[in-house]
């Protein structure tokens, strides 16, 4: 690995990192959802999550990220016996020396996670600095990105729990993610492993929703579907752990961006709808279409949205959540069977 020179060190601003089970991890959803070709550990998962929680809004930059060894391991609750300088300076190797393969204007781009690791012995001190190339995925980030609290990942202790987590937590106000099982094992980073779906949800899916509905801030059950006979997607079904945090999902997890999207899906975009009725009024389309494979969610929601505009009621809201409770313009019966009409 080649230091940077003396010019561009004395550039580079040194950050002391103050390691906080309270910051955030903010990521672009487009790096989030980044296919991987290896299995990272615990241990180098947290170590990139710990880094990216050190970024801040106002960071127009990456800056160099110094922080005490133990200071990381008391954080993480890793066990920090054996060879442990050697272990954290090979977690960083390998997020310095992992290649992942993003697009820019149509074009493949194969890039690492780390520019430079450097671990003081004496001092037990480790030194890290982002690729510069991630500036667009990881600063600045004003839509389209997935946030949530580092504790919510401390306590996990399979890989697979940490990436699985971060996938569903991007889904959480829509309620539910649908993946296709062998594009869910590259996200995963376990591509061709697990090729009995039994062994799959046995040791990776059962054991890491375990983990993340004991030690998350989301509680998440799960479905299989099938393509004729074969089982070849998993749906899961996401909420948040306390109901009471549903407001504060709406309104301070999610940018005005995301929020006007599901407005615009939902056919809502002229309607005065605050961030909590929005949930409410999509929850209600989701649990009733849910387990209906057929029957889009949007197209549900629009067709109660244009019957409740029909009866132009004086409470526009709590009508149109009657609407979507008890389906009164037949949505379920015109989609499921609009093909055969």
């Amino acid at each position: 690995m080649v230091e940077n020179t003396e010019e561009e060190k004395v550039a580079t601003k040194v950050v002391k990192m103050n390691l906080s089970e309270n910051n955030y991890v903010v990521k672009s959803n487009k790096f989030l959802e980044l296919k991987r070709n290896i299995e990272f550990s615990v241990l180098e998962e947290k170590l990139l999550l710990a880094l990216i929680s050190e970024i801040r809004l106002e960071d127009e930059d990456f800056c160099e990220y110094d922080f005490k060894i133990k200071d990381f391991l008391e954080l993480t609750n890793i066990d920090n016996r054996g060879k442990v300088y050697k272990d954290i300076h090979n977690a960083a190797r390998t997020l310095a020396g992992t290649l992942i393969d993003l697009e820019e204007d149509g074009n493949p781009v194969a890039i690492t996670f780390l520019s430079y690791a450097k671990t003081i012995k004496n001092k037990g001190i480790i030194k890290l600095r982002f690729e510069p190339t991630l500036k667009p995925y990881l600063l600045s980030l004003q839509k389209k990105f997935t946030r949530y609290q580092l504790k919510n990942i401390l306590k996990l202790k399979a890989n697979y729990s940490i990436r699985l987590y971060e996938l569903l937590k991007q889904n959480l106000v829509m309620r539910y993610r649908v993946f296709e099982i062998e594009d869910l094992k590259e996200l995963l980073g376990i591509p061709g492993k697990y090729e009995k779906v039994y062994d799959f949800k046995k040791n990776v899916i059962e054991k890491a929703l375990e983990e993340i509905n004991e030690y998350t801030n989301i509680s998440v059950t799960y479905d299989q579907e099938k393509t004729g006979r074969r089982v070849t997607h998993f749906r899961f079904k996401i909420k948040p752990q306390f109901e009471d945090d549903e407001a504060k999902i709406i309104e301070k997890l999610y940018t005005k961006d995301q929020i006007e999207d599901l407005k615009e899906k939902c056919g809502l975009t002229d309607k005065k709808v605050s961030g909590k009725q929005l949930f409410e009024l999509y929850n209600l389309a989701v649990e009733k279409t849910d387990h209906l494979d057929d029957v889009d969610v949007y197209q549900y929601f629009r067709l109660n949205l244009a019957y409740t505009e029909e009866k132009n009621p004086k409470n526009f809201i709590a009508y149109l959540k009657k609407a979507l409770k008890d389906d009164y313009s037949n949505a379920v019966i015109i989609l499921k069977y609009k093909d055969k009409i």
